[in-house]
């Protein structure tokens, strides 16, 4: 499947006429063209998607941050949202505690569990020499993406557009409300089947939640 034909089925959902290619001069294809890759990377960050997932270990920089941490490290150009380090990947086999399926992007605070970190903008601060990561990454190909995915991008897309394509509030509500329902199902189907859950820190107390 296409991004072409995730928009056609994002248009077919709201009864909107579908279109031929992303560039033609059409009102549906200039506002899909507009919200497609904000709708597909929007929704790669709402979940570990077992596709979009990608370990790479890190590399320092020679600069380091001003305080609090001694060494920076730069992320992947495709990285988009944070699952675990590989230190925390290591703390959860050991001991199957303290984890969810929750994002984060600073780590285990005081000391307390596997990891001490923090992303700023591209970078990961850290105290420590080396850092691997498991992170969702920026995937594009939509020939790779999971038929669950591409189901969720064309009903998130169709609530994008639906209001500026057909001019209905109550349809844009009505995709809303199917897509959130859709999202959680086939959020708990792609965990089964592998998903990496993220641990998940209290920055007050400094304990697994």
């Amino acid at each position: 499947m296409s991004a072409v034909q995730i928009c056609n089925e994002a248009l077919q959902n709201i009864g909107a006429t579908p279109i031929t290619s992303l560039s033609e001069d059409s009102p549906n294809a200039i506002e899909c063209n507009l919200r497609y890759d904000t709708a597909r990377q929007a929704l790669l960050r709402m979940h570990p998607w077992n596709f979009a997932m990608k370990r790479a270990a890190l590399n320092k920089e020679v600069s380091t941050p001003a305080f609090n941490f001694s060494n920076q490290f730069t992320l992947p150009s495709d990285f988009l949202k944070l699952v675990m380090t590989g230190e925390e990947e290591r703390y959860t086999s050991s001991y199957g505690i303290g984890y969810s399926s929750t994002f984060q992007e600073s780590g285990v605070v005081n000391g307390v569990g596997a990891d001490n970190y923090k992303i700023e903008g591209r970078k990961l601060l850290t105290n420590n020499a080396s850092v691997g990561i498991i992170y969702v990454a920026d995937a594009t190909d939509a020939q790779q993406f999971d038929s669950t995915f591409r189901q969720l991008l064309a009903r998130y897309l169709g609530a994008l557009i639906s209001y500026k394509v057909v001019g209905s509030k109550s349809e844009r509500d009505s995709q809303l409300g199917i897509f959130e329902k859709e999202l959680s199902e086939y959020q708990s189907i792609d965990s089964q089947e592998g998903g990496i859950p993220t641990i998940q820190v209290s920055e007050y107390l400094g304990i697994n939640l």
